[in-house]
This record gives C-alpha cells, sequence and structure tokens, in this order.
C-alpha cells in the first residue's frame, strides 16, 4: 500500500510539472506572438510613414513643375511682348518727330510783385 501511495504522489508532482511546463510554453509562445505582433506593426507603420513621405515629395514635385510650367509660359509672353515693344520702338524713331521741340516749349511770365 504505501509503494502506491508513493506512485500516486509522485505521478501528482510529475502532473503538476507537465502543467506549468505547458504554462511555461503557453506563456513563451503568448510573448513571442505579441513581438511578432508589435513588430509587425511597428513595420506598418514605418512603411506608412515612408509612403507618406514619398507622397508629399511626389506633391512638391508636381508643384514645382507646375510652376516651372508657368514661369516658362509667363517668359515667353513676356518675350514675345518685348520684341513687339522693341519692334514699335524700332519701327517709329526713324521717323522725323510729329511735334517740333518748339512747340513743347512753354514761356512762363514771372509774377509781377508789387512793393507796399
Amino acid at each position: 500500500m504505501m509503494a502506491r501511495k508513493t506512485s500516486l504522489w509522485s505521478e501528482l508532482q510529475r502532473e503538476r510539472e507537465r502543467r506549468e511546463r505547458a504554462a511555461r510554453a503557453r506563456d513563451r509562445a503568448e510573448q513571442q506572438m505579441i513581438r511578432q505582433l508589435t513588430r509587425g506593426q511597428e513595420q506598418a507603420e514605418r512603411r506608412a510613414a515612408r509612403a507618406d513621405a514619398a507622397d508629399c515629395k511626389r506633391q512638391e514635385q508636381l508643384a514645382h513643375d507646375a510652376g516651372a510650367a508657368a514661369a516658362k509660359v509667363m517668359k515667353a509672353q513676356l518675350d514675345s511682348r518685348v520684341d513687339e515693344l522693341r519692334t514699335l520702338l524700332t519701327s517709329v524713331l526713324p521717323a522725323p518727330p510729329r511735334l517740333p521741340f518748339a512747340a513743347l516749349k512753354r514761356t512762363v511770365q514771372a509774377p509781377v510783385r508789387c512793393c507796399h
């Protein structure tokens, strides 16, 4: 009978140790899963941040390109206007003036001062 008690006690001890090992293994597995999920979340956040930065850079480049294109159009319009004015100026310069310089002169009479 004594052998049976010891055997039962040993069996209970082994079962308790087996459950403790299983619980520790579950804890380790849960911790590993938490680390993997955390790592995956951090990686996803970094990818999203990189994608946002790339999108922002792309938008800035598009805005820069649009500004450069608008500046090119404005320069072409300005160059055209300068050419037009230059042509107008050179076409008018060789012609004699229509208004003589003497006609532009004014005679000014000084007011008479009285001495009182």
